[in-house]
């Protein structure tokens, strides 16, 4: 094709490796449905010309897609019956992204200091 009658379209890449079924023809739009941990990543959009094939494009966008996770409870503390003066512990384990922020409460009330998954 000539120059003049050469077709600008856009690319859609993640990671450094071109989407499939990503381009389009005079917009730069790029969609993701029902989004899952799998699709964060580095995504760029390139401009380019069928004039010129292998040729890099000019870049449109770049961004980082970041996927948030609630968090989700593995483990759950066990009802314990302990003696006094006797040691017991209390783990919690989950997970998500960001990772969880815990905090431990005794009858309803903060304990300062206590933020780590095990009591």
């Amino acid at each position: 094709l000539p120059y003049s009658e050469s077709l600008i379209y856009y690319q859609w890449s993640k990671d450094g490796v071109d989407i499939a079924n990503s381009f389009h023809d005079n917009s730069a739009y790029f969609t993701i449905k029902k989004t899952a941990m799998k699709d964060a990543g580095h995504y760029r959009c390139h401009q380019r010309d069928s004039a010129k094939p292998g040729h890099a494009g000019v870049l449109v966008v770049e961004t980082v897609i970041q996927i948030s996770m609630a968090p989700k409870v593995k483990t759950k503390p066990m009802y314990q019956s302990v003696k006094a003066g006797t040691t017991f512990f209390l783990n919690l384990n989950a997970e998500g992204t960001p990772p969880p922020v815990f905090q431990w409460y005794k009858n309803g009330y903060k304990v300062p200091g206590l933020t780590g998954q095990t009591l």
